[in-house]
């Protein structure tokens, strides 16, 4: 009986413990979860089918809302932990410090894109930098034009990458504005990464360039919408500089959408343009799109490869004859 020991606990103790939840899996519609139908959609990107019968308009407003908050909770969870705040950055010493973080690393051709953990490719390629020299580089502070009731543009614990309280607000304005015609880019995937905070950081501020360029953005208030989506361009601009060597398939996904956000600017287009196909030769896109196991990443490589070869052709017909370049 020696060996017994008793202990007593508080039965409220259980409840004050605190317990990750699972993050919410919403799969149908605000019309279709209203009517308690079986949402059912046609493609990636497409309306259901109920919403699609009666004429309405398919929204996951429930959805973005729940990412939104979720978003907010993990953002300022992560800002008040210790350790979380670091010092921050003069414009040019942030252009001469690259940071390496995960989202940066080169990713496996082999994984599923948007993996955060994916292998770091062994290969070393001794390539110049993605964009030239002649593609300015931002030496300013953002935050400085910022109203003090607006939300900052980055993220003031990571430099890198937009406000991650706006992301979601950008995914989906940037499948408004015609991000769905990168079919290389799926809605749900961006979502989830935006929610698990797994974005590309080159690919999150190519995306809120499109966004505030093409729409705006209510909790951006009265800011330009030019001037804002420079901001990220020069930011994304800024990581590709420092961009590890190997395979990173989030950064072609970027080029390819600021070639085209840049297609009013003829030597910005086919800069992005040319980046975007040698980074493409190099990662050999054309023969793994072809030999990936995994039929979703496969098509996402397909698609990839097929975007840079019409980038291309649209590049060499614009340049050769000076017209604007159209998508």
């Amino acid at each position: 009986m020696s060996d017994l020991h008793f202990v007593l606990e508080n039965p409220q103790d259980n409840n004050r413990r605190e317990h990750k939840k699972r993050p919410r899996l919403v799969t149908s519609c605000d019309n279709c979860r209203a009517k308690k139908l079986k949402c059912i959609k046609g493609g990636e990107n497409a309306p259901c089918e109920s919403c699609t019968s009666s004429g309405v308009t398919c929204e996951f407003r429930d959805r973005d809302q729940y990412f939104a908050e979720r978003s907010a909770k993990s953002v300022n969870a992560a800002s008040n932990s210790p350790g979380s705040q670091r010092p921050q950055l003069s414009p040019r010493a942030r252009s001469s410090v690259p940071d390496y973080g995960p989202s940066q690393r080169g990713e496996d051709l082999t994984k599923r894109p948007g993996s955060s953990r994916s292998q770091k490719s062994t290969k070393s390629l001794s390539s110049p930098p993605l964009l030239p020299s002649h593609c300015p580089q931002p030496t300013y502070d953002s935050r400085s034009a910022i109203p003090d009731d607006t939300p900052p543009l980055f993220d003031s614990n990571q430099w890198q990458r937009p406000n991650p309280t706006l992301m979601v607000s950008f995914v989906n304005a940037f499948y408004r504005t015609g991000g769905q015609q990168f079919g290389f880019l799926v809605y749900d995937g961006l979502m989830q990464q935006v929610y698990t905070n797994d974005l590309d950081h080159v690919l999150a501020n190519s995306i809120a360039a499109w966004a505030t360029r093409y729409e705006k953005i209510p909790e951006l208030g009265k800011l330009d919408r030019t001037s804002v989506s420079e901001q990220y361009v020069s930011r994304a601009k800024l990581l590709f500089s420092s961009l590890p060597p190997g395979p990173n398939l989030s950064a072609l996904h970027a080029l390819i959408v600021l070639a085209w956000l840049q297609s009013s600017h003829l030597d910005e287009f086919y800069a992005f343009a040319q980046a975007a196909n040698k980074m493409s030769s190099d990662m050999n896109i054309s023969a793994i799109s072809m030999s990936s196991g995994d039929p979703s990443h496969r098509q996402v490589l397909q698609q990839t490869w097929s975007s840079v070869s019409h980038l291309m052709n649209v590049s060499n017909a614009s340049t050769s004859e000076g017209i604007k370049p159209r998508q």
